[in-house]
Protein backbone atom coordinates (compact mmCIF):
# COMPACT_ATOMS: atom_id res chain seq x y z
CA UNK A 1 0.00 0.00 0.00
CA UNK A 2 2.82 2.41 0.89
CA UNK A 3 4.48 1.80 -2.47
CA UNK A 4 1.20 2.60 -4.24
CA UNK A 5 0.83 5.83 -2.26
CA UNK A 6 4.37 6.86 -3.10
CA UNK A 7 3.72 6.07 -6.74
CA UNK A 8 0.58 8.23 -6.78
CA UNK A 9 2.42 11.10 -5.10
CA UNK A 10 5.36 10.91 -7.49
CA UNK A 11 3.30 12.39 -10.35
CA UNK A 12 2.28 15.67 -8.62
CA UNK A 13 5.71 16.01 -7.02
CA UNK A 14 7.41 15.68 -10.41
CA UNK A 15 4.85 18.05 -11.94
CA UNK A 16 5.51 20.52 -9.13
CA UNK A 17 9.24 20.45 -9.80
CA UNK A 18 8.78 20.91 -13.57
CA UNK A 19 6.31 23.77 -13.05
CA UNK A 20 8.59 25.59 -10.60
CA UNK A 21 11.58 25.19 -12.93
CA UNK A 22 9.55 26.52 -15.86
CA UNK A 23 8.20 29.43 -13.81
CA UNK A 24 11.62 30.40 -12.48
CA UNK A 25 13.21 30.03 -15.92
CA UNK A 26 10.53 32.06 -17.73
CA UNK A 27 10.72 34.82 -15.11
CA UNK A 28 14.50 34.99 -15.44
CA UNK A 29 14.25 35.19 -19.24
CA UNK A 30 11.67 38.01 -19.06
CA UNK A 31 13.81 39.89 -16.52
CA UNK A 32 16.78 39.81 -18.89
CA UNK A 33 14.78 40.62 -22.04
CA UNK A 34 14.03 43.92 -23.76
CA UNK A 35 10.59 44.02 -22.13
CA UNK A 36 12.18 45.37 -18.96
CA UNK A 37 13.22 48.52 -20.83
CA UNK A 38 9.62 49.23 -21.86
CA UNK A 39 8.05 49.29 -18.39
CA UNK A 40 10.63 48.29 -15.77
CA UNK A 41 8.45 49.18 -12.78
CA UNK A 42 5.39 47.22 -13.93
CA UNK A 43 7.19 44.22 -15.41
CA UNK A 44 9.67 44.07 -12.54
CA UNK A 45 6.84 43.91 -10.02
CA UNK A 46 5.05 41.23 -12.04
CA UNK A 47 8.19 39.10 -12.29
CA UNK A 48 8.85 39.48 -8.58
CA UNK A 49 5.29 38.44 -7.70
CA UNK A 50 5.58 35.38 -9.97
CA UNK A 51 8.91 34.35 -8.51
CA UNK A 52 7.86 34.67 -4.88
CA UNK A 53 4.08 34.51 -4.49
CA UNK A 54 2.87 32.62 -7.56
CA UNK A 55 5.56 29.95 -7.23
CA UNK A 56 4.72 29.46 -3.54
CA UNK A 57 0.99 29.21 -4.33
CA UNK A 58 1.58 26.65 -7.12
CA UNK A 59 3.82 24.63 -4.84
CA UNK A 60 1.21 24.65 -2.08
CA UNK A 61 -1.54 23.39 -4.42
CA UNK A 62 0.47 20.77 -6.35
CA UNK A 63 3.39 19.82 -4.15
CA UNK A 64 1.86 20.09 -0.68
CA UNK A 65 -1.85 19.40 -1.16
CA UNK A 66 -1.55 16.80 -3.92
CA UNK A 67 2.00 15.52 -3.48
CA UNK A 68 2.01 15.33 0.30
CA UNK A 69 5.20 17.35 0.77
CA UNK A 70 5.74 19.11 4.13
CA UNK A 71 4.05 22.52 4.41
CA UNK A 72 7.30 24.16 5.49
CA UNK A 73 8.69 23.66 1.97
CA UNK A 74 6.54 26.63 0.93
CA UNK A 75 8.99 28.82 2.83
CA UNK A 76 11.90 27.30 0.90
CA UNK A 77 10.20 27.93 -2.46
CA UNK A 78 9.41 31.55 -1.57
CA UNK A 79 12.98 32.10 -0.35
CA UNK A 80 14.36 30.58 -3.57
CA UNK A 81 12.15 32.87 -5.64
CA UNK A 82 13.30 35.87 -3.64
CA UNK A 83 16.95 34.93 -4.14
CA UNK A 84 16.44 34.51 -7.89
CA UNK A 85 14.72 37.91 -8.06
CA UNK A 86 17.74 39.55 -6.50
CA UNK A 87 19.94 37.93 -9.14
CA UNK A 88 17.93 38.59 -12.30
CA UNK A 89 16.06 41.84 -11.67
CA UNK A 90 17.91 45.13 -12.10
CA UNK A 91 18.07 47.52 -9.17
CA UNK A 92 15.00 49.72 -8.92
CA UNK A 93 12.79 47.56 -11.16
CA UNK A 94 9.27 47.54 -9.76
CA UNK A 95 9.17 47.16 -6.01
CA UNK A 96 12.50 45.38 -5.86
CA UNK A 97 13.53 47.58 -2.96
CA UNK A 98 10.47 47.38 -0.70
CA UNK A 99 8.59 44.25 -1.74
CA UNK A 100 11.53 41.84 -1.28
CA UNK A 101 12.08 43.29 2.18
CA UNK A 102 8.44 42.73 3.05
CA UNK A 103 8.51 39.20 1.63
CA UNK A 104 11.75 38.47 3.48
CA UNK A 105 10.19 39.62 6.76
CA UNK A 106 7.15 37.45 6.06
CA UNK A 107 9.31 34.44 5.19
CA UNK A 108 11.44 34.81 8.31
CA UNK A 109 8.35 35.32 10.45
CA UNK A 110 6.68 32.22 9.04
CA UNK A 111 9.87 30.25 9.57
CA UNK A 112 10.08 31.43 13.18
CA UNK A 113 6.46 30.44 13.82
CA UNK A 114 7.04 26.98 12.34
CA UNK A 115 10.15 26.50 14.47
CA UNK A 116 8.45 27.64 17.66
CA UNK A 117 5.50 25.35 16.99
CA UNK A 118 7.82 22.35 16.71
CA UNK A 119 10.24 23.18 19.54
CA UNK A 120 8.11 21.33 22.08
CA UNK A 121 8.20 18.18 19.95
CA UNK A 122 11.97 18.44 19.52
CA UNK A 123 12.62 18.99 23.23
CA UNK A 124 10.32 16.13 24.21
CA UNK A 125 12.11 13.69 21.92
CA UNK A 126 15.48 15.03 23.11
CA UNK A 127 14.61 14.44 26.78
CA UNK A 128 13.21 10.98 26.05
CA UNK A 129 16.38 9.98 24.21
CA UNK A 130 18.56 11.30 27.04
CA UNK A 131 16.47 9.38 29.59
CA UNK A 132 17.01 6.18 27.60
CA UNK A 133 20.79 6.61 27.80
CA UNK A 134 21.59 8.38 24.52
CA UNK A 135 24.35 10.97 24.36
CA UNK A 136 23.69 14.63 23.66
CA UNK A 137 24.35 14.34 19.94
CA UNK A 138 22.30 11.18 19.68
CA UNK A 139 19.45 12.87 21.55
CA UNK A 140 19.69 15.88 19.24
CA UNK A 141 19.48 13.58 16.23
CA UNK A 142 16.43 11.87 17.75
CA UNK A 143 14.81 15.24 18.43
CA UNK A 144 15.25 16.44 14.86
CA UNK A 145 13.96 13.15 13.47
CA UNK A 146 10.86 13.47 15.67
CA UNK A 147 9.88 16.55 13.67
CA UNK A 148 9.20 14.35 10.66
CA UNK A 149 10.64 11.39 8.73
CA UNK A 150 11.71 13.73 5.94
CA UNK A 151 14.20 15.36 8.34
CA UNK A 152 16.22 12.18 8.93
CA UNK A 153 19.01 13.23 6.50
CA UNK A 154 19.08 16.70 8.08
CA UNK A 155 19.33 15.16 11.56
CA UNK A 156 22.24 12.92 10.54
CA UNK A 157 23.99 15.83 8.81
CA UNK A 158 23.56 18.12 11.85
CA UNK A 159 24.99 15.47 14.18
CA UNK A 160 27.94 14.83 11.88
CA UNK A 161 28.75 18.53 11.51
CA UNK A 162 28.69 19.05 15.28
CA UNK A 163 30.92 16.02 15.79
CA UNK A 164 33.44 17.15 13.17
CA UNK A 165 33.63 20.69 14.54
CA UNK A 166 33.81 19.42 18.09
CA UNK A 167 36.75 17.14 17.32
CA UNK A 168 38.44 19.88 15.28
CA UNK A 169 38.22 22.38 18.13
CA UNK A 170 38.67 20.09 21.13
CA UNK A 171 40.15 16.86 19.77
CA UNK A 172 43.68 18.11 20.35
CA UNK A 173 43.18 17.82 24.12
CA UNK A 174 40.88 14.80 24.26
CA UNK A 175 42.37 11.50 25.34
CA UNK A 176 41.08 8.14 24.18
CA UNK A 177 39.82 6.49 27.35
CA UNK A 178 38.16 3.11 27.35
CA UNK A 179 35.20 2.75 29.73
CA UNK A 180 35.59 0.64 32.81
CA UNK A 181 35.47 -3.12 32.11
CA UNK A 182 36.36 -2.45 28.47
CA UNK A 183 39.15 -3.24 26.03
CA UNK A 184 39.69 -0.66 23.27
CA UNK A 185 40.88 -1.18 19.70
CA UNK A 186 41.89 1.34 17.05
CA UNK A 187 41.34 1.21 13.29
CA UNK A 188 43.59 3.84 11.72
CA UNK A 189 47.18 3.15 12.86
CA UNK A 190 48.10 0.29 10.51
CA UNK A 191 46.34 2.10 7.66
CA UNK A 192 48.71 5.05 8.17
CA UNK A 193 45.81 7.45 8.12
CA UNK A 194 47.45 10.01 10.42
CA UNK A 195 50.23 10.59 7.88
CA UNK A 196 47.69 10.71 5.06
CA UNK A 197 45.64 13.28 6.97
CA UNK A 198 48.71 15.46 7.55
CA UNK A 199 49.56 15.38 3.84
CA UNK A 200 45.97 16.21 2.86
CA UNK A 201 45.81 19.07 5.36
CA UNK A 202 49.10 20.52 4.06
CA UNK A 203 47.92 20.22 0.47
CA UNK A 204 44.69 21.95 1.43
CA UNK A 205 46.58 24.85 2.99
CA UNK A 206 49.19 25.19 0.21
CA UNK A 207 46.70 24.77 -2.62
CA UNK A 208 44.30 27.14 -0.93
CA UNK A 209 47.00 29.82 -0.62
CA UNK A 210 47.99 29.45 -4.30
CA UNK A 211 44.39 29.59 -5.51
CA UNK A 212 43.68 32.54 -3.22
CA UNK A 213 46.62 34.55 -4.59
CA UNK A 214 45.80 33.66 -8.19
CA UNK A 215 42.16 34.69 -7.89
CA UNK A 216 43.02 37.84 -5.95
CA UNK A 217 45.55 38.82 -8.62
CA UNK A 218 42.84 38.43 -11.26
CA UNK A 219 40.42 40.60 -9.34
CA UNK A 220 37.86 37.83 -8.72
CA UNK A 221 36.77 38.96 -5.27
CA UNK A 222 33.74 36.72 -4.93
CA UNK A 223 35.65 33.66 -6.12
CA UNK A 224 38.41 34.43 -3.61
CA UNK A 225 36.02 34.15 -0.69
CA UNK A 226 34.27 31.08 -2.08
CA UNK A 227 37.60 29.26 -2.58
CA UNK A 228 38.83 30.35 0.85
CA UNK A 229 35.66 29.04 2.48
CA UNK A 230 35.86 25.70 0.67
CA UNK A 231 39.51 25.14 1.56
CA UNK A 232 38.94 26.14 5.19
CA UNK A 233 35.95 23.81 5.42
CA UNK A 234 37.95 20.97 3.87
CA UNK A 235 40.77 21.57 6.37
CA UNK A 236 38.29 21.38 9.27
CA UNK A 237 36.92 18.09 7.95
CA UNK A 238 40.33 16.49 7.45
CA UNK A 239 41.55 17.42 10.94
CA UNK A 240 38.23 16.65 12.63
CA UNK A 241 38.03 13.21 11.01
CA UNK A 242 41.60 12.39 12.04
CA UNK A 243 40.95 13.49 15.63
CA UNK A 244 37.76 11.43 15.75
CA UNK A 245 39.62 8.32 14.60
CA UNK A 246 42.16 8.84 17.37
CA UNK A 247 39.60 9.38 20.14
CA UNK A 248 36.63 7.22 19.11
CA UNK A 249 37.69 3.58 19.37
CA UNK A 250 35.93 0.24 19.36
CA UNK A 251 35.33 -1.14 22.86
CA UNK A 252 34.65 -4.67 24.08
CA UNK A 253 32.41 -3.99 27.06
CA UNK A 254 32.30 -6.94 29.46
CA UNK A 255 29.90 -5.06 31.74
CA UNK A 256 29.13 -5.72 35.39
CA UNK A 257 28.11 -9.14 36.67
CA UNK A 258 24.96 -10.36 34.97
CA UNK A 259 25.06 -7.70 32.23
CA UNK A 260 25.19 -8.60 28.56
CA UNK A 261 28.70 -7.99 27.09
CA UNK A 262 28.60 -5.56 24.19
CA UNK A 263 30.75 -4.71 21.18
CA UNK A 264 30.68 -0.91 20.91
CA UNK A 265 31.86 -0.21 17.35
CA UNK A 266 33.12 3.33 16.78
CA UNK A 267 35.33 4.11 13.79
CA UNK A 268 35.78 7.85 14.27
CA UNK A 269 32.66 9.49 12.88
CA UNK A 270 32.56 7.14 9.89
CA UNK A 271 30.60 4.25 11.39
CA UNK A 272 29.13 3.13 14.67
CA UNK A 273 27.09 0.29 16.07
CA UNK A 274 26.28 -1.48 19.32
CA UNK A 275 26.06 -5.27 19.14
CA UNK A 276 25.49 -7.91 21.79
CA UNK A 277 28.54 -10.16 21.74
CA UNK A 278 26.42 -13.27 22.27
CA UNK A 279 24.75 -12.60 18.91
CA UNK A 280 28.07 -13.11 17.10
CA UNK A 281 28.19 -16.59 15.57
CA UNK A 282 31.76 -16.54 14.27
CA UNK A 283 34.87 -14.34 14.22
CA UNK A 284 37.36 -14.76 11.37
CA UNK A 285 40.64 -13.08 10.51
CA UNK A 286 42.02 -12.69 7.00
CA UNK A 287 42.03 -10.22 4.11
CA UNK A 288 38.81 -9.08 2.42
CA UNK A 289 39.16 -6.65 -0.49
CA UNK A 290 35.64 -7.09 -1.83
CA UNK A 291 32.23 -6.91 -0.19
CA UNK A 292 29.50 -9.48 -0.73
CA UNK A 293 25.85 -8.57 -1.37
CA UNK A 294 24.83 -9.21 2.25
CA UNK A 295 27.97 -7.75 3.87
CA UNK A 296 29.00 -4.33 5.18
CA UNK A 297 32.64 -3.22 5.27
CA UNK A 298 33.97 -0.68 7.75
CA UNK A 299 37.57 0.31 7.01
CA UNK A 300 39.59 3.49 7.21
CA UNK A 301 41.79 2.77 4.20
CA UNK A 302 42.37 -0.56 2.50
CA UNK A 303 41.07 -4.07 3.03
CA UNK A 304 39.25 -5.45 6.05
CA UNK A 305 41.01 -8.03 8.22
CA UNK A 306 38.23 -9.24 10.56
CA UNK A 307 34.87 -10.75 9.64
CA UNK A 308 32.04 -10.77 12.17
CA UNK A 309 29.14 -13.11 11.40
CA UNK A 310 25.95 -12.54 13.40
CA UNK A 311 23.15 -14.97 14.06
CA UNK A 312 20.52 -12.30 13.42
CA UNK A 313 20.44 -8.99 11.56
CA UNK A 314 22.15 -6.11 13.39
CA UNK A 315 21.99 -2.38 12.71
CA UNK A 316 25.07 -0.53 11.47
CA UNK A 317 25.13 3.26 11.19
CA UNK A 318 27.42 4.98 8.71
CA UNK A 319 28.49 8.61 8.39
CA UNK A 320 25.49 10.07 6.55
CA UNK A 321 23.64 7.04 5.28
CA UNK A 322 20.52 5.56 6.76
CA UNK A 323 20.98 2.70 9.26
CA UNK A 324 21.45 -0.61 7.46
CA UNK A 325 20.79 -4.14 8.68
CA UNK A 326 23.31 -6.86 8.00
CA UNK A 327 24.47 -10.25 9.25
CA UNK A 328 28.13 -9.83 8.24
CA UNK A 329 30.42 -6.91 9.15
CA UNK A 330 33.93 -6.67 7.71
CA UNK A 331 36.24 -4.62 9.93
CA UNK A 332 39.70 -3.14 9.61
CA UNK A 333 41.31 -3.47 13.05
CA UNK A 334 44.88 -2.54 13.95
CA UNK A 335 45.49 -5.75 15.94
CA UNK A 336 43.14 -8.33 14.37
CA UNK A 337 44.58 -11.35 16.16
CA UNK A 338 44.19 -9.85 19.64
CA UNK A 339 40.77 -8.49 18.72
CA UNK A 340 39.61 -11.93 17.54
CA UNK A 341 41.10 -13.68 20.54
CA UNK A 342 39.57 -11.40 23.17
CA UNK A 343 36.21 -11.13 21.41
CA UNK A 344 36.01 -14.93 21.12
CA UNK A 345 36.85 -15.34 24.80
CA UNK A 346 34.18 -12.86 25.89
CA UNK A 347 31.68 -14.47 23.53
CA UNK A 348 32.31 -17.96 24.91
CA UNK A 349 32.01 -16.69 28.46
CA UNK A 350 28.74 -14.92 27.64
CA UNK A 351 27.29 -18.01 25.96
CA UNK A 352 28.35 -20.19 28.91
CA UNK A 353 26.60 -17.82 31.36
CA UNK A 354 23.44 -17.85 29.24
CA UNK A 355 23.52 -21.65 29.14
CA UNK A 356 23.99 -21.92 32.91
CA UNK A 357 21.16 -19.45 33.49
CA UNK A 358 18.79 -21.62 31.48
Amino acid sequence: MSGRVLGLRAVPIASDGVLLAALFGASAIIAKSQLMAIAPALIGSAVLIDLVLTSALCHWVIGVRLGGLPAWTIVSVAAAGLAISRLVLPAGAGGVGILPLAVLVAVEGATLLVVLARVATLLGAFRAARASGAGRLGALEAGLMALGPHLAPVARWARLELEIWGFFLCGWWLQARAPRRATAFTHHVDAGWSAIAVVLAMLCVVEGAVVHLWLAHGGHTAAVWVALGLHAYGFVWIVGDAMALRVNRTDLLSGPDGAEPVLELRVGVRARGRFEISSIVEVRTGIWDTVGPDEQRVSVSGAANVKLIFGRPVELRRMLGAPVETRVVLLQVDDPDRFSRELTAIRRSAIAKLTDAR
